[in-house]
């Protein structure tokens, strides 16, 4: 796989990962329209663009054959804008002015699925690219569009500075989001991805420009304005914890493709498996009992499935099954000592009050936590001595030490030293780890580079030389690529006529 590949599949996942939350971003605001019964001073142009925009690219995407991530996003966005639409609606103040934009709404996707559906069957007698192209220039429009929409309401900040009409969280979100779509259609040459990412990364800079412009104001109709730097920064945070927690979650997929393809798990160990499910199921009694629902419960569901699912397979393909089980065990000893007291703390039973609730949850978080960014380095012993340290998931370590900074960073705005301490302890761990990969780092033996030959060079050098072993000669195949395979051109080929023999 080359450079470029790779480029690509991470471009992949981070584009996911960010436009699945910019589908969701408008959920803050929808939580303060529930809160308050009224959408305030707040546009319905964001929720209305948002599926507008959605329902164009899902038409583009099965065009262009980009099912993951253009096709599954757009679906989540075509769900989320219309019930933001439809609950905007049902609190919003001026329902007449959000009819007239749904109806416009509604005339635009009118058009767009009569189009797509003729060109699609063959009537406008267009060819596939030349459907990509057209579908291509219209949701180029409405992505500049759903960009644009938080700022529908510009002419009223500047007005009355105070930029609380604009919705910050997804202003946020679009600059991350616009700028990891701009990255991945520069990847895969697409300049009807690329283009309006542009549009949007300097549209979703100037908002958070004038949010910095027009900051907090106390108000005294008890209205909800513009955030102040410390609320800003905690948006940041959350947001980054977010992507880069769901990307700690996944972090072992490239370990579970190389057991899926080589039958087994080799020589690591089944603890970081089991502690990205025992971390995430203590996270969420946690999350509960403090009321942190994005990102901590959000997350922590993500990583009991992932982490539920990574074991099991571990386990189909590890070659030392009894020691996976007595962890599994431990495990699950653990988590019904977890849940019994949760249960009971939660039920009253115990005669805590929350906060002393949330203070032991949280020592059990800091210590699950802390075992999880720990879980990588379970074999170090095994790496010292034999000096590779490839029974440690390096992905796993990477990710840990962004993730440990970033949720250490919010666990300080928002002065929650249980998320803060074991995320100090995190960056230490994985940091390490980094190091001990660095000083231990893979080195081709010259066996391994004697007997493995890349397309590449066959092509550069444009011939091979093959030596044909007769079955009397097997007993050199064990040592043949030692003894006989004196230039990197060298290949043992057996005689066909070995194990035909009666």
């Amino acid at each position: 796989m080359s450079g470029h590949d790779v480029a690509v599949i991470m471009a992949r996942v981070l584009t996911l990962i960010t436009t699945i939350m910019m589908r969701l971003s408008l959920l803050p605001d929808f939580n303060r329209w529930r809160k308050n019964q009224s959408t305030g001073d707040m546009s319905v142009m964001p929720s209305v663009l948002l599926y507008t925009n959605c329902y164009a690219l899902l038409f583009y995407a099965y065009v262009i054959d980009d099912m993951l991530p253009l096709f599954v996003t757009s679906v989540l966005g075509v769900i989320a804008g219309g019930l933001l639409a439809f609950f905007f609606y049902r609190w919003t103040d001026n329902k007449r002015q959000v009819i007239k934009i749904f109806i416009g709404s509604f005339i635009v996707c009118l058009l767009v699925t009569t189009y797509a559906t003729l060109a699609m069957t063959g009537v406008t007698g267009q060819s596939n690219s030349s459907q990509g192209s057209t579908l291509g220039c219209i949701t180029l429009t409405t992505t500049v569009g759903l960009y644009a929409s938080p700022m529908t309401t510009i002419a009223r900040v500047i007005r009355t500075k105070t930029s609380s009409s604009m919705p910050f969280t997804m202003g946020v979100v679009n600059v991350i989001n616009s700028f990891c779509w701009g990255f991945y259609a520069s990847l895969v040459g697409n300049w009807f991805i690329l283009a309006p990412n542009i549009v949007g990364f300097t549209l979703g800079s100037i908002q958070l420009t004038l949010t910095f412009i027009y900051p907090n104001k106390p108000q005294a109709n008890g209205q909800v304005i513009s955030p102040g730097a410390n609320a800003i920064a905690t948006t940041v945070f959350q947001v980054l914890t977010i992507i880069t927690t769901i990307l700690m979650r996944i972090s072992l997929l490239p370990d579970f493709n190389r057991w899926r393809k080589n039958k087994t798990t080799g020589d690591m160990s089944v603890l970081p498996s089991v502690m990205i499910f025992g971390n995430s199921y203590g996270g969420l009694f946690y999350a509960i009992a403090i009321d942190n629902w994005l990102p901590l419960f959000a997350t922590s569901i993500l990583g009991v499935v992932v982490g539920v699912l990574l074991t099991v397979f571990f386990y189909h393909w590890a070659p030392n099954k009894p020691a996976v089980i007595k962890i599994f065990i431990g495990a699950f000893v653990v988590c019904v000592i977890i849940t019994t007291y949760n249960v009971l703390a939660l039920a009253g039973v115990t005669g805590q009050s929350d906060s002393s609730v949330s203070t032991t949850l949280g020592f059990i978080m800091i210590a699950a936590t802390c075992l999880m960014y720990a879980s990588p380095m379970a074999t170090i012993t095994r790496v010292i001595k034999t000096k590779t340290p490839s029974s440690m998931p390096f992905t796993m370590g990477v990710v840990n030490v962004m993730n440990s900074f970033c949720w250490g960073i919010y666990g300080y705005l928002i002065n929650n030293m249980f998320l803060l301490a074991p995320n100090i302890v995190g960056v230490t761990l994985s940091v390490i780890q980094m190091v001990v990969t660095y000083i231990y780092r893979s080195k081709p033996s010259k066996d391994d580079q004697v007997a493995s030959l890349t397309s590449d060079y066959l092509q550069d050098q444009g011939e091979l030389n093959v030596v044909i072993l007769s079955p009397k000669q097997g007993d050199y195949e064990d040592i043949g690529a030692k003894d006989y395979c004196k230039s990197p051109s060298f290949v043992v080929l057996h005689s066909p006529s070995r194990g035909r023999r009666n």
